[in-house]
């Protein structure tokens, strides 16, 4: 008897154990976004997950599918699931980009919001503004 307790508290104790720990916590992926040029584009964010009130870094490395003119940018949008606009901030590129080069570059931005709501997400996009011609996305990441 005495050793059937034992065994039943040894196995709550373990299980109470291992529920105490706590699960890594899911790093947020950005895949391109659908319908967007093919290539490359790889975001780092940090902190990960956002902390609201403070800056976020996003660390960018993309291939952009065509030239990138002297008013390039990259536009970061959080939004809410009926794509709503929460916040958005453009970062100027500093330079003139052509096809198929890379975009290695951070941009931090402060999180001025009260609540993010469930099923919110972030897109990132490289705007194209090439001689006083239309604005056109060569490239976007979206959180997945």
């Amino acid at each position: 008897m005495n050793q059937k307790f034992i065994f039943i508290f040894t196995l709550l104790a373990a299980l109470l154990t291992v529920n105490a720990i706590p699960f890594q916590k899911r790093k947020t992926e950005f895949i391109v976004c659908p319908g967007s040029p093919d290539g490359v584009f790889n975001v780092k964010m940090n902190p990960d997950p956002v902390i609201l009130g403070q800056n976020v870094t996003f660390d960018i490395f993309a291939t952009v599918t065509d030239d990138v003119g002297d008013n390039g940018s990259v536009v970061v949008d959080f939004n809410d699931a009926n794509d709503d606009s929460l916040l958005s901030q453009s970062f100027d590129l500093p330079s003139v980009i052509k096809a198929h080069s890379a975009i290695n570059d951070s941009f931090s931005m402060p999180v001025k919001l009260s609540s993010l709501p469930e099923g919110y997400y972030i897109q990132i996009s490289v705007i194209s503004h090439t001689n006083g011609g239309p604005f056109k996305e060569v490239a976007c990441a979206i959180t997945s």
